[in-house]
Parts: C-alpha cells; sequence; structure tokens
C-alpha cells in the first residue's frame, strides 16, 4: 500500500543514507515533502534537483494544501528547475522560475488495443473505474448509478480498480452493496492495497465504458485525470464529470461524455447515451486519439531536460 504521512517523513532518513552513498549527479523528487531533503542533497551533494509539481497544492483545501504551498514556494527560489504536469500551474510559480511542461501521459498497452464492440446476449455491459476510490472521486455515485441501472432492467457490471484508503468510507460502500444485493454485480480490485498500473490494464482491456466521476474541487478542476489517458490506450470510451477541462477534452478526443457528478441518474442516460448513440464511433475517437496522450514523447522531453542539466552541471 502507500505509505502514511508520518511514514514518508520517517523514510526520508533513509532516502538520505542511499543518497549519499549513490552521491547522483541529479535527483528527481515526486512529492513536495521531499524538498528539504532535495536542498539538503543539493547542497550537501553538489546535486542538481528537479521537481516535479503533478498537482495544484495551493488550490487544496484546509491547513495541509497551505502548508504543502508554503513549501514548494520555499524551494522556488533554490530548485534547478520545475516540471509541471499542466500548463495551468505555471500561474503559481515566481515570475522567472525555471521550468518545463511534461504532461503525465499513459503508457501504451503491450498490445495496442482495436475499437471495442458492445456485449450481445446475457453478457453484461463493463464499467470501469480506476484509480484511488473515495466519495471524492465518485464512489458514491458510480455505485448509486449502478443500483438505478440494474433497477431499470441493465445487466451492468462495475470494476473499481483501486486502493479506498479510508475505512469508514469502505464500510459505508459495502454495507450499500449488501442493502441493494449488488455484490455480485460490482467486483473490487485492490479495495485496500495499492493496485499497479500493470495490473490495472486487464481490466481496462475487459470493460466497455469507463468512469471519472471526480468531484470538482479547486485542486482537481484544472488538471487532466490521468486515468482519461488510460482509457484512450484500451481504446476505452468514457464517461466523466462536466468539468469545462474535461468536456473539452471528451469533445476533442470524440472519445466520451460528460454528465454532473452528483447526479447518479444523469450518469446513467450518460452511459445510455454513449451505447446507444453511436459507440462504435466513441471507441473509434479513443482509439484515433490514444497516441496522441502517450508517454513517449513527454519522456523524451524530460530526458533533454536532465542532459542539459548535466551539461551545464
Amino acid at each position: 500500500g502507500r505509505p502514511s504521512a508520518l511514514e514518508r517523513v520517517l523514510v526520508q532518513r533513509t532516502v538520505w543514507q542511499k543518497l549519499a552513498a549513490l552521491r547522483p549527479a541529479l535527483i528527481h523528487l515526486h512529492d513536495p515533502e521531499l524538498l528539504p531533503l532535495g536542498w539538503r542533497v543539493q547542497r550537501r551533494l553538489g546535486a542538481r534537483v528537479v521537481y516535479d509539481r503533478h498537482e495544484a497544492y495551493d488550490r487544496r483545501p484546509g491547513p495541509a494544501g497551505r502548508a504543502l504551498a508554503r513549501l514548494e514556494r520555499w524551494a522556488f527560489g533554490w530548485l534547478d528547475r520545475t516540471v509541471i504536469a499542466e500548463a495551468s500551474y505555471a500561474a503559481a510559480l515566481p515570475l522567472g522560475t525555471p521550468h518545463t511542461l511534461v504532461r503525465n501521459h499513459a503508457l501504451a498497452p503491450a498490445t495496442l488495443p482495436l475499437p471495442k464492440t458492445l456485449p450481445t446476449g446475457e453478457t453484461p455491459l463493463r464499467l470501469v473505474y480506476a484509480g484511488t476510490v473515495s466519495e471524492a472521486r465518485g464512489l458514491t455515485t458510480m455505485l448509486t448509478a449502478l443500483r438505478l441501472a440494474r433497477e431499470a432492467g441493465h445487466t451492468w457490471h462495475l470494476t473499481l480498480v483501486g486502493r479506498a484508503p479510508l475505512a469508514a468510507e469502505r464500510t459505508r460502500a459495502e454495507a450499500f452493496l449488501r442493502a441493494h444485493a449488488l455484490h455480485d454485480h460490482v467486483t473490487l480490485d485492490g479495495w485496500t492495497a495499492f493496485v499497479s498500473p500493470e495490473a490495472m490494464a486487464p481490466h481496462l482491456a475487459a470493460a466497455h465504458v469507463g468512469l471519472c466521476m471526480l468531484t470538482p474541487r479547486p485542486n482537481y478542476v484544472g488538471s487532466m485525470p490521468t486515468k482519461l489517458y488510460d482509457y484512450l490506450q484500451h481504446a476505452l470510451p468514457f464517461v466523466c464529470s462536466d468539468v469545462p477541462l474535461w468536456h473539452d477534452f471528451a469533445t476533442e478526443t470524440r472519445a466520451g461524455l460528460t454528465c454532473r457528478p452528483d447526479a447518479p441518474a444523469a450518469l446513467v442516460d450518460a452511459i445510455e447515451r454513449l451505447v446507444a448513440d453511436a459507440y462504435a464511433g466513441y471507441t473509434s475517437g479513443a482509439a484515433e486519439a490514444a497516441p496522441q496522450y502517450r508517454w513517449d514523447t513527454e519522456a523524451a522531453k524530460l530526458v533533454a531536460l536532465y542532459r542539459d542539466l548535466l551539461a551545464t552541471g
């Protein structure tokens, strides 16, 4: 599973010992709590330090968001380069902060998919959600939509692939499944344990529709959910929350529809429309758009950045 906040702090001593032994020329930090360690590595070991800003911490509500944003502002003054995963993140950087846009696009699957076809007969339509599972990320909306769909006579099956970190939310969801006899119509892979991207891939390959019902929180709406990139790589049409950035993505790729994330009936309606209108067109749109959102091109930008920093170091 993923480490707790305390474990993230305690592990830094071990990380420092390994870095002191390796004496790297460059390190790339992925999370803001490692920034003080990066400062130490830069000062003591002379390494170049790259920081990966993959979330808008300045938009995250509460004391944790404010603390992480302050930590970032301190670090922007000494980092060798900041990598931003979204163009919108540049607005939080002080003027003149050296940065490079490297979008978090998806790895191509081992076998490139063909456009999908809908199931026939009694075979269920398979819905999938891949990623951290929580109520803020649409858990209640997806389960309620499945209940409404089953009551309307649809033979849909929902697969949730990922860890649900909050015990109280897991308990509520399990009680909902029992109360509405949905256990046979839901697959939970992970739930209490982290699921690797490699383990997620077979679920995406087997699904017919991908879901992304994230609540439009301030730190979400300016970012592209990376699961949408993953869905494209499997020619998987999707339904996502009606956030302007995500709505534009669905329209431009011709791969999906949007709906209100807090309205289960609207989600059922969107899935019905996606399947009934022109499913072949949506899955073809996903397959055609997929190459634009693969990691290859972004990886080349990152390698070029490393080479530039090492050449000037």
